[in-house]
This record gives C-alpha cells, structure tokens and sequence, in this order.
C-alpha cells in the first residue's frame, strides 16, 4: 500500500521536492521505496532500520525517533549493500509526515555494510 508522506524540508541531495510516495518494495521484507510524487524517477531504497539495526536505532535521541518509525538510504553495490547512517528518515505513519535528520559528523557512517539482525 503506498502512502504520501508529507516533509517540512526537501530530502538532502534530492531537490526541492517535500511530497513523497512511500511504498513497501515487493519481494524484500522491511525495505520500501520513497518517490517524489510530482517526479517518481526520484526515489531513494529505505529499510526500517529497527529490523536492520536495532543498536543503531537506540542512539538516536530526536524527539522525531518517539513517535516515528527510523529508516536509513541503502545503496546498492557490487559487493553488497550499504546504508547512510548520517541522516535517518523518520517517518510517522499516523500524521503521514516525515524529517530527515543529520545524526552525526562521522564520514565513515556513510557507507556502512548492511546485514540483517532481527
């Protein structure tokens, strides 16, 4: 089922856009897609980052992570896959409104390999 999530702020790297389209990817459990609704061709892979890394999600503290369920970018690679834990997605599912957020500084977070702990 997909569902518009409305942004404050436009997505970091995605232009201006703030209405996206947020739908489960078929066949790939815990991972949705995000498209911009006025251009669909813009679309980010998000993985709720609960099933993925629930370390990761305990360190959050932002008033957004109380309510909202935390998803991370994944970028596919030849050798795997890879999420950017500078800037979770928080998306509430009740008010159907989303925020990104920059975490943290640490570069090295931005390419971390991705398994499944839960």
């Amino acid at each position: 089922m997909t569902v518009q999530i409305s942004f404050q702020e436009p997505l970091a790297g995605l232009g201006s856009f703030t209405e996206y389209d947020f739908a489960p990817l078929d066949g790939a459990r815990d991972t949705y897609t995000l498209r911009a609704s006025e251009q669909p061709a813009i679309r980010l892979f998000v993985v709720d980052a609960a099933a993925y890394l629930p370390d990761y999600v305990g360190e959050l503290d932002h008033p957004a992570h109380r309510e909202s369920g935390v998803f991370v970018v994944v970028t596919p690679h030849a050798d795997g896959v890879s999420v950017n834990l500078l800037a979770p997605i928080f998306i509430d599912p009740v008010t159907r409104t989303g925020a990104q957020v920059i975490a943290t500084d640490d570069i090295e977070r931005v390419q971390v390999p991705l398994r499944r702990t839960a």
